[in-house]
């Protein structure tokens, strides 16, 4: 049987990634309830190398790469509750292969680079992925 932390993950990650479809933004408070979610998952541990290797590439994606400020946030709180520094290069692989079609999608569909991707959903399959 799932665990309550499990469900609320998965529920929040799901509200996160139609949010995120439809407005472009991911909110503080969903950020913060998968962040607590993630705590009682792992039953309070805070991963400190995978924290600050997630938190390293999403602040240097959102610099140089146009990353937005929800998907840097929820990465950041993702790599400190959620994910285990054995597990990083699972979770970052996971991440890249279900942002691509989403991406390779929105391109498409508005035929120019510049335009706003919602990454939240990739972000929150990968997370579900790599922690079932």
């Amino acid at each position: 049987m799932a665990s309550l932390p499990l469900i609320a993950i998965f529920l929040t990650g799901l509200v996160i990634t139609i949010w995120d479809f439809k407005f472009h933004q991911i909110s503080n408070g969903s950020i913060s309830l998968l962040t607590l979610s993630l705590f009682l998952f792992t039953r309070g541990e805070i991963f400190w190398v995978s924290g600050c290797v997630v938190a390293i590439v999403s602040i240097a994606l959102g610099f140089f790469a146009g990353l937005g400020g929800g998907d840097v946030k929820l990465l950041i709180a993702i790599g400190f509750s959620g994910i285990q520094s054995s597990h990083i290069a699972e979770f970052l692989l996971c991440l890249s292969l279900f942002s691509l079609p989403i991406s390779v999608l929105y391109v498409a569909r508005k035929r120019t680079l510049k335009t706003q991707i919602p990454l939240g959903p990739a972000i929150c399959g990968a997370l579900i992925f790599t922690i079932v």
